[in-house]
């Protein structure tokens, strides 16, 4: 089975928060993430990502959360394809990613390939 690129959100400064939006998997059971950061400013600023899927009921479902990174400069992190979906993964998951400290300040991209 080949993979191909499920989303790509590109590199832009973000300073709170946030979400993808829904990312249609019903061709996919594998998934691989991968993510360049970029510090930009803050005091003890963290950054945190998370996959969620959606489930039948309409409440969303997380299915993996990343190590918080709190890097001084530019870094990368890749799960590598290998994250697999849960059965009941449904068709639909986003991906979060949760800032924290005072006034950070990240640039990132993400890709999420799947298999």
């Amino acid at each position: 089975m080949s993979s191909s690129i499920l989303y790509t959100l590109p590199s832009l400064a973000r300073t709170a928060s946030g979400n993808s939006e829904n990312i249609n998997t019903t061709s996919s059971f594998e998934l691989a993430f991968d993510a360049n950061t970029t510090l930009v400013s803050g005091t003890s600023p963290t950054l945190q990502f998370a996959i969620d899927r959606l489930g039948s009921d309409g409440v969303w479902y997380n299915i993996w959360l990343s190590s918080v990174r709190n890097t001084t400069g530019s870094d990368s992190k890749s799960i590598g394809t290998g994250l697999a979906l849960p059965e009941s993964s449904g068709s639909a998951i986003r991906i979060r990613w949760i800032i924290g400290g005072t006034s950070p300040s990240f640039t990132f991209s993400i890709s999420l390939i799947g298999k």
